[in-house]
């Protein structure tokens, strides 16, 4: 709330007082004093007060630290965006950083980061290690019938079109929905499922590593571009494609994107990206 400034115009009156005289009484002469002008009040300038400095409720540098995957000793994989936790089971919990220390909601439970801002120590005792949304699950998928399915990030894409989210826990991919897990093999290229089917890897993805890399939008969100996914700030994630210079994203209409030097990227619809070191 801006503060308004007041002033106050201090008025000192001015008096003449005529010079004393050693003359005596016969010999003095009485000077006339001179005529009074009139007195002319000139307003000081008011004295402004700025306003406050605008506070940014947007993600800030200390909350964009924690932003990303996390790895529990049990292999589950836990995600942090700017605002929130969500835990392997999907559960979603609010989230807030004071003073270099995470905070969750409603729970007397904080973390801190290590120097290096790759490990998560809880007051709890659990430590927590960054690791990517693990990468090697994601891709394109053929099962049997070379029909094709998409893993990114969190999201799985049925040959279909329909989403399921899927979580990571001791290595393994998870369908919380169907209770269904997935194991790769040693080569990482077979997806093996609980239920007896297997998915073979295929590469049919564009180059897109001039894209890849953390960006923050104008409401200070950071997004993360892989070289087949972009993973939103709300731990949504898009199956991407690069060519002629151009990224698209398949599931938002079509909407693309296109470098402006390696720091802005200026999608189709108005929007402004500025990479982020974050």
């Amino acid at each position: 709330m801006a503060c308004e400034g007041c002033c106050r115009v201090d008025q000192n009156e001015t008096t003449y007082m005529p010079e004393k005289s050693n003359q005596s009484k016969d010999d003095q002469v009485l000077l006339a004093a001179p005529p009074m002008q009139p007195k002319m009040v000139t307003s000081q300038p008011a004295t402004i007060i700025s306003p406050p400095a605008k506070v940014d409720m947007g993600i800030t540098a200390s909350t964009a630290e924690f932003v990303g995957a996390w790895e529990d000793p049990a292999k589950s994989v836990c995600i942090i965006s700017d605002s929130t936790l969500r835990w392997p089971n999907n559960v979603i919990s609010k989230i807030s950083v004071t003073g270099g220390k995470l905070q969750l909601q409603d729970v007397d439970t904080t973390a801190t980061l290590d120097g290096a801002k790759n490990t998560l120590t809880w007051s709890d005792g659990d430590i927590w290690k960054r690791t990517i949304v693990p990468a090697e699950f994601a891709g394109t998928w053929l099962d049997d019938a070379k029909g094709a399915h998409f893993i990114v990030g969190t999201t799985l894409k049925w040959r279909n079109g329909t989403i399921s989210d899927v979580t990571f826990s001791g290595g393994q991919l998870r369908l919380e929905e169907n209770q269904l897990t997935a194991s790769l093999d040693s080569t990482k290229t077979k997806l093996a499922w609980s239920d007896g089917d297997t998915w073979t890897r295929t590469d049919n993805s564009a180059n897109s590593s001039e894209f890849v890399g953390t960006w923050k939008d104008a409401e200070e969100k950071l997004h993360t571009i892989t070289d087949t996914t972009l993973n939103w700030s709300n731990t949504r994630c898009s199956i991407i494609k690069v060519g002629n210079g151009q990224l698209t994203v398949d599931d938002c209409g079509g909407i693309s994107a296109t470098l402006e030097g390696p720091l802005k990227l200026v999608w189709s619809d108005g929007d402004v990206w500025m990479r982020s070191s974050a």
